[in-house]
């Protein structure tokens, strides 16, 4: 394996600090040594230098390097090494095309598609045959993760990819993911997802801000993670580790991908995401008209209070210290005096807790914690809990001023992170609409369940996360 220190971390001596969320780790001189050679080009050493690096590797500090030579001594890029699953239900000219790209992108591998029990299958039929892929049918419609199964139960290779339909594939997509795969208990790694854009303003936003595409960062993915769920539309995984778990769940139509995601880390398998492969995911016809747009965010919405069920603490719309309550609580309420005070004052404390690290650099990171918190409480409060927000607006002329700033801020802090050219006004009602139909459907999930759990706030693992030391 080759790592490289992430782009954020800060380093100051023996003293390491960066990840999501921040974690200081304070090295041995050996250890310091080790992630100097690391930073010119060398591989850890194995013993441990390794078990170092992967601390510091899951911990977002330092980021993997693909390596394409450990795909190659691995027989990671075996032809027999890799089955390739399709789930699909009807949509057999979309079909068609992404699965004459697979076949380009794989000229000798296995391609199962599984006919979730469309109404044309004929066409099914004749789209799979075009490409060289098999078909099995199911005679009814039971949802993306039971085709997935379907299609895990005849896979007897050790990777499995699972390519939705609606994606298409270029030349080698899958080989930096084949390469992360041949390292230590990694089970299940993923491209970025990108959106066509297109004339309409819908489709540029659409290309700027898909719910499928997690960016540019190569990340570890764990809940309250930087990087937190992957989608399913394409993933490549060892197949012992997804039957490890009991493949996906079928009883969830929607947010069955992050299940298996988050019952994966809890037996403790990594999973990455690796944006250095990039596959091209076109909407369905179905959701072409707005209100099948609509739809489709407030389904993924529905998963929350799922998720939240089987994974508690995972699924909350909001990670806030009695500290930033402290801080945002009083501005809200029109006490800016209180709120600095209450900033400065916690942002000080952290100075004798990361010792080794320059106080101006503590109180930057304290202060830098409260505005991400603040910004995260901003977007919950246009997200999940917008109905709560337009009903206090209606009573409190308090609210009704916060309003327009919440409604506004985020989505324009999120556009120029973006680097999006898009107008202002047509990304802010965009993203309100996008915000509004997601967090529409929060609450209609929290009713099914009988839960509001997926709607509440929670606090931290540590009531200082970012001051949290390990010793290596």
């Amino acid at each position: 394996m080759r790592v490289a220190v992430a782009s954020d971390t800060r380093r100051f001596g023996d003293v390491v600090l960066g990840g999501s969320p921040a974690r200081l780790f304070r090295l041995t001189g050996a250890g310091t040594a080790a992630l100097d050679r690391w930073a010119g080009g060398a591989r850890p050493e194995p013993g441990a230098e390794t078990t170092l690096a992967w601390r510091l590797v899951d911990a977002g500090v330092v980021e993997l390097v693909v390596d394409t030579e450990e795909m190659v001594e691995g027989g990671g890029d075996s032809p027999d090494a890799l089955t390739i699953v399709v789930p699909t239900h009807g949509r057999a000219e979309q079909l068609g095309v992404g699965l004459l790209k697979l076949r380009a992108a794989h000229p000798s591998e296995r391609i199962i598609v599984v006919d979730d029990g469309s109404p044309d299958a004929g066409a099914i039929a004749v789209v799979a045959a075009a490409a060289g892929a098999e078909v099995i049918r199911r005679d009814s419609a039971g949802g993306a993760a039971a085709a997935r199964n379907a299609g895990l139960a005849l896979v007897e290779t050790p990777l499995v990819a699972f390519v939705d339909s609606d994606v298409e594939v270029g030349p080698g997509w899958h080989s930096p993911l084949r390469s992360l795969l041949m390292l230590e208990r990694v089970a299940l790694v993923a491209p970025r997802v990108r959106a066509p854009s297109g004339p309409t303003v819908r489709a540029r936003y659409d290309a700027a801000r898909s719910p499928l595409d997690l960016g540019t960062r190569a990340s570890p993915v764990r809940p309250g993670g930087r990087v937190s769920y992957l989608p399913a539309a394409a993933v490549v995984a060892r197949t012992e580790a997804i039957r490890s778990v009991g493949g996906f769940d079928e009883s969830l139509r929607v947010g069955e991908d992050v299940d298996l995601l988050w019952r994966l880390h809890e037996a403790e398998w990594r999973i990455r995401y690796e944006p250095s492969s990039a596959v091209l995911h076109r909407d369905p016809p179905e959701r072409a008209p707005l209100g099948g747009w609509v739809a489709r965010r407030m389904a993924y919405g529905t998963s929350a209070a799922v998720l939240e069920q089987r994974h508690p603490g995972s699924a909350r719309p909001l990670v806030a210290s009695a500290w930033s309550v402290a801080v945002w609580g009083p501005l809200a309420c029109g006490h800016p005096v209180a709120a600095a005070l209450a900033l400065f004052t916690s942002s000080a404390a952290l100075i004798p807790k990361l010792t080794g690290v320059p106080p101006s650099v503590a109180l930057r990171l304290g202060i830098r914690g409260h505005l991400a918190a603040g910004e995260q409480t901003a977007r919950a409060l246009v997200r999940p809990w917008w109905p709560l927000t337009v009903a206090a607006a209606v009573f409190s002329r308090r609210a009704r001023r916060i309003l327009p700033v919440v409604a506004v801020l985020p989505a324009m802090v999120d556009r120029r992170r973006r680097r999006e050219t898009m107008a202002p006004l047509a990304w802010i009602a965009w993203s309100t609409l996008d915000d509004a139909s997601y967090g529409l459907g929060v609450w209609l999930g929290a009713l099914r369940a009988r839960s509001v759990a997926s709607l509440c706030p929670r606090r931290p693992a540590s009531a200082d996360p970012q001051s949290r030391g390990t010793c290596v």
